[in-house]
C-alpha cells in the first residue's frame, strides 16, 4: 500500500519473531520474484543483526546473494532444494551454492545444518571455511557426497545423519553395486590422504549403504542403522571402522526371516555395550507370493541371544513391531499387459477374517515379562533388558473403528533400571473398551493424544495423575482383573474457558506484531529497511518458494 512522501510499505509476514514462539511462515507467492523485483531487499534482510534460524526452500541466486550479504549469528540453517533456474548466468554459481561457502559469514556461530535435496552445487571447493561450533549435520536426498571435506569444514562435528539417493535405490534393486564400491573407494582414499580428520563421532544415523559409501575412517560411538536384505551385504565394511558401543538396527521382516542373522556375529561389534533391535514385520506380505515363508520368531531370538554371548553387551532392547495395517498384494490380470507386476495397497483388514499368520499369533500370545526374564537368564552379560511387542486387538463390532485401537504395544523392562513396568501404548482415542485378557497385567497405560493421561493398576500401585485438577475417575464398562481406574480429562470450567479465550486473543495480537514493514524511500539512492530490525526484534527467518523459473 502507498503512503505519503513516496514511501511504500510492503507487509512481510515471513519474518518470524522467535521470542513469541511464532510458527514458521513462508513469503507470499515466490520470494524469488519478490527479491528480484526489489534489488535492495536481499541486502536489507542481510542487515538484520539477530537472526539465529533460517530455512530456505528452492534457493538460488537471490537467496545466495542475501546469505552472502548477511552477518547473522545463525545457529540453525535448513536448506531445502537448490534450484538456480535458467536465469543465473554466473559461472561460479555452483561453488557459491555449496553450503560451506554459502554460509561462511555465520561460520563462527552455526551449530546445526540440514541439507535436503541441495544438489545444485559443486561437490568440492578449492578452500573450505571452518565452522568450529557446528555439531550436527544432516544430509538427505543427494548422490554420494565427498565426505572428506566435512572433517575440514566441521572439525568438531558430533552428530551426522546421511540418507543418499544410492541408499534409496539399492532397496529397489536399481543401483549398480560396482559403482557403489568405486564411490566408496574414492571417499576412503580422500579421507586417508587428508591431514585433518575426525577421530570419533558421537552418533551416526542413516542406512547401512549410506555409511558404507561415506568411507569414514573414524570410530562412531552410537549408530542408528536401517538395513534390509539387499543392503546387509555392506554391513561388515560399514562397521569395520565404526566399532560402535551403542547400536540400533532397524530391520524388516525380509531380513528377519533369513536363516542366521550373521550380521550380529560381526567382529566389529566386539565392543558393543548396548544393542537395540527394531524389527518391522508386515504379516500378510507373503500371502499369495510363491516361495515366501513366515519368520520363525523363536529361532531368530535364539540367534540374538547366542550373539549376545559373543559380544558381552550389557543392555538389550527388542522392539517387535507387527504392522496391523497389512500390506496385501493385488495381482494384475493378464489382460492389462502388466503380467509379473504387483500392486501393493495398505488397508485395514478385509471384512472377511483372514487366519492370523505365525508372526501375528506369536505377537498376540507372547508373555513379554517371561521373554524379558529369558533374555537376562540366557545372556549373563546383560544387566538390562527391555522387550516391546505389538499386540493386535480383536475388534469389538459394537465400537466404531475410529474409536478402537488397531493394536497395543506391550513392553516390559527388567534389570537394574529404576522401575519394572508392564506398559501399554496406543495412538488412538480414549473412547473404547478394554478386553479383559489385555488388562490383566497392566501397570501403566499411556494414551498419546492431544493431551496425555495415565491408568494405573495393581495391588501395590495407587492410581495417580500429574494433572490432578483436570481428571475424573472413570470405571471401565467391562470387568477386568488388572485395570482398576481410568483417568480422563473432565470438561473445562468457566474460569478455564475464559483463560483459554484470553490466550487465543493474546496469540492473535502477537501475530499482528510479527508483521515486518519494508520502507521503500523514493529518491536517487533508494534504501529498504525492515521495521524492528534495528531493535533486534527478529530471530527466525523462513524463505519458501514453490514457483520455479523466476
Amino acid at each position: 500500500m502507498a503512503a505519503g512522501d513516496g514511501v511504500t510499505y510492503v507487509p512481510y509476514t515471513s519474518v518470524v519473531n522467535h521470542q513469541v514462539h511464532a510458527s514458521q511462515r513462508s513469503l507470499p507467492g515466490s520470494y524469488h520474484r519478490t527479491l528480484g523485483a526489489h534489488p535492495n531487499l536481499a541486502p536489507a534482510f542481510g542487515a538484520i543483526k539477530t537472526v539465529k534460524y533460517v530455512a530456505i526452500d528452492y534457493g538460488y541466486q537471490h537467496a545466495c546473494r542475501m546469505l552472502e550479504a548477511m552477518h547473522w549469528p545463525l545457529e540453525t540453517v535448513v536448506l531445502h532444494n537448490a534450484d538456480y533456474g535458467g536465469g543465473w548466468p554466473d559461472r561460479d554459481k555452483l561453488e557459491r551454492m555449496h553450503p560451506a561457502s554459502l554460509l561462511k559469514n555465520s561460520r563462527a556461530t552455526l551449530k546445526t545444518l540440514e541439507c535436503d535435496c541441495w544438489r545444485e552445487c559443486s561437490d568440492v571447493l578449492d578452500t573450505y571455511p571452518v565452522y568450529p561450533q557446528l555439531e550436527s549435520l544432516h544430509v538427505e536426498g543427494v548422490w554420494c557426497p565427498r565426505s572428506a571435506q566435512w572433517a575440514i569444514s566441521y572439525p568438531n562435528l558430533k552428530r551426522l545423519s546421511v540418507h543418499t539417493l544410492e541408499g534409496h535405490f539399492i532397496e529397489s534393486g536399481e543401483e549398480d553395486i560396482t559403482e557403489l564400491a568405486v564411490n566408496r573407494s574414492l571417499n576412503v582414499e580422500e579421507c586417508l590422504k587428508q591431514v585433518q580428520r575426525w577421530n570419533e563421532l558421537e552418533h551416526f544415523s542413516g542406512g547401512v549403504a549410506d555409511l558404507y559409501l561415506l568411507g569414514l575412517p573414524c570410530r562412531i560411538r552410537s549408530a542408528r542403522i536401517a538395513m534390509s536384505a539387499r543392503s546387509s551385504q555392506f554391513f561388515p565394511a560399514a562397521m569395520k571402522a565404526a566399532r560402535p558401543t551403542q547400536l540400533t538396527l532397524i530391520i524388516d521382516d525380509e531380513l528377519f526371516s533369513q536363516p542366521v542373522p550373521t550380521y550380529l556375529q560381526d567382529p566389529s561389534l566386539a565392543d558393543l555395550q548396548s544393542l537395540e533391535l527394531v524389527i518391522r514385520m508386515t504379516p500378510g506380505r507373503s500371502r499369495g507370493i510363491a516361495g515366501t515363508t513366515e519368520a520363525d520368531v523363536e529361532r531368530f531370538l535364539g540367534h540374538v541371544l547366542d550373539a549376545l554371548l559373543r559380544i558381552s553387551a550389557r543392555e538389550l532392547t527388542l522392539d517387535i513391531n507387527c504392522d496391523t495395517n497389512v500390506i496385501y498384494p493385488i495381482w494384475p490380470s493378464s489382460s492389462d499387459g502388466s503380467d509379473g507386476e504387483i500392486a501393493w495397497i495398505i488397508s485395514r483388514r478385509p471384512s472377511t477374517p483372514i487366519p492370523p499368520t505365525a508372526i501375528e499369533t506369536w505377537c498376540n500370545d507372547v508373555d513379554v515379562h517371561a521373554l524379558t526374564r529369558r533374555c537376562l537368564e540366557e545372556a549373563p552379560s546383560l544387566e538390562r533388558a527391555k522387550v516391546t511387542v505389538d499386540r493386535n486387538m480383536e475388534r469389538d463390532q459394537n465400537i466404531p473403528d475410529i474409536f478402537f485401537p488397531e493394536h497395543l504395544r506391550l513392553s516390559a523392562a527388567a534389570g537394574n533400571w529404576a522401575e519394572y513396568k508392564h506398559a501399554v501404548e496406543t495412538d488412538e482415542r480414549d473412547d473404547w473398551r478394554w478386553r479383559e485378557e489385555v488388562c490383566k497385567a497392566i501397570v501403566t497405560l499411556n494414551i498419546k493424544d492431544f493431551s496425555r493421561y495415565g491408568v494405573s493398576a495393581g495391588k501395590d500401585v495407587h492410581a495417580r495423575t500429574v494433572w490432578t485438577r483436570l481428571v475424573e475417575i472413570h470405571k471401565p464398562r467391562r470387568r477386568c482383573t488388572g485395570l482398576l481406574e481410568l483417568f480422563k480429562p473432565r470438561p473445562f470450567t468457566k474460569l478455564e474457558l475464559v483463560l483459554l479465550a484470553a490466550l487465543v486473543l493474546l496469540r492473535l495480537l502477537l501475530r499482528q506484531m510479527e508483521k515486518a514493514v519494508v520502507e521503500c524511500q523514493a529518491g536517487a539512492d533508494p534504501t529498504i529497511r525492515i521495521a524492528g530490525a534495528e531493535a533486534g526484534y527478529y530471530d527466525d527467518l523462513l524463505l519458501s518458494s514453490y514457483t520455479r523459473g523466476y
